[in-house]
């Protein structure tokens, strides 16, 4: 049992819980105390006037914030509630205790300190604003949850925005992370016209450019994927189907040739040239020739709707090709833009 030094009152079981407030408002740093008080034994009935400290010790120590006053309390059957606040930062974590005056009936006589001070539970602590739970007993914080089960729990869509891009909480010109939730898929946007770096060991090590071209190990990706070193690799399988996993016929490195390249009405590229033969008719002659048949690939670009084929000239090692334009839907040669991308082994 709590009892009160020089007097008949007695404090029994007190409980804290966090202040209710009306309609949707966020809770703040104010929560209620409620406790028992006895007179001689018997529950007390009657008016009382209660004097309240917060402290960071049980004994002695230093008081938190200002001592708050609750005068004319009703009390019923011993029962009393009071609206405490002694602001949010009151509560940073560590313990705290609570010191009790009380004088009864209200108005009337010297206030007696009760003793001991009353430990507050984690409750106080368990803050809520503007959909942020925070329960510093547990150590946890929720958002769009009261029941965190994780250091952080996030219950719902999570996005961050930032100044330069990948700077989180500037501006709006961030990096956010979404999904539609219909498919539980999530992805990562921005509406910021800048490059997205991926750092490790502070050394950049992946880059994505404003045109959407990845660079892997170069920081000046010229393709839609662009690797600057070796990399491995368990096979390669090409648009058209064909699946490469061994370079058995290749004696060193440098004999596997790649030439990659655009014609847009003129050459962007090298490694080949390109002549106009007729109306969606060219022939591209490789510099080097082939020891064996290569992969030849020709993509129409642009916005018209063509196909396009590529045939060597000759046998299949053949260091010159045709390329043939054509509409898709009816077949009609017409002149357009294509990308080039051969692989083989050169001679």
């Amino acid at each position: 049992m709590k009892t009160i030094h020089n007097t008949a009152l007695l404090l029994l079981a007190a409980t804290v819980v966090a202040a209710p407030v009306s309609g949707q408002e966020p809770l703040g740093g104010g929560f209620t105390y409620q406790g028992q008080i006895r007179r001689q034994g018997e529950p007390l009935n009657d008016s009382a006037d209660f004097l309240f400290t917060l402290w960071d010790a049980s004994v002695d120590g230093n008081m938190i914030g200002a001592e708050l006053a609750a005068e004319g309390v009703p009390v019923s059957e011993g029962l009393f509630t009071a609206e405490l606040d002694f602001g949010a930062a009151a509560f940073n974590g560590e313990a705290r205790w609570l010191e009790i005056a009380v004088r009864s009936p209200a108005g009337e006589g010297e206030y007696t300190r009760l003793s001991p001070r009353q430990p507050l539970t984690a409750t106080p602590y368990s803050l809520q604003t503007r959909g942020i739970f925070v329960n510093a007993a547990g150590n946890r914080v929720g958002i769009g949850t009261r029941s965190p089960g994780s250091s952080l729990e996030v219950n719902g869509g999570v996005r961050a925005r930032g100044g330069p891009p990948g700077g989180f909480g500037v501006n709006n010109n961030g990096y956010a992370f979404s999904g539609n939730g219909g498919d539980n898929d999530s992805g990562m946007f921005s509406s910021a016209d800048g490059l997205l770096q991926f750092f490790t060991n502070n050394q950049e090590h992946v880059r994505i450019s404003p045109n959407g071209n990845v660079g892997i190990g170069t920081d000046n990706p010229a393709q839609k994927l662009d690797i600057g070193g070796v990399p491995g690799t368990d096979g390669i399988r090409f648009p058209d189907g064909t699946l490469q996993t061994s370079a058995a016929r290749v004696r060193t490195v440098q004999q596997l040739h790649l030439v990659r390249g655009y014609w847009e009405g003129f050459l962007n590229g090298a490694g080949f040239s390109v002549s106009r033969l007729g109306p969606g008719d060219y022939r591209i002659t490789f510099s080097n020739q082939w020891a064996s048949a290569p992969t030849v690939l020709v993509t129409p670009v642009g916005g018209l709707a063509l196909s396009a084929t590529a045939t060597p000239e000759g046998p299949s090692n053949s260091n010159i090709w045709r390329v043939q334009l054509r509409l898709a839907a009816n077949g009609t040669p017409v002149d357009g833009s294509f990308s080039i991308l051969a692989m083989g082994v050169r001679q």
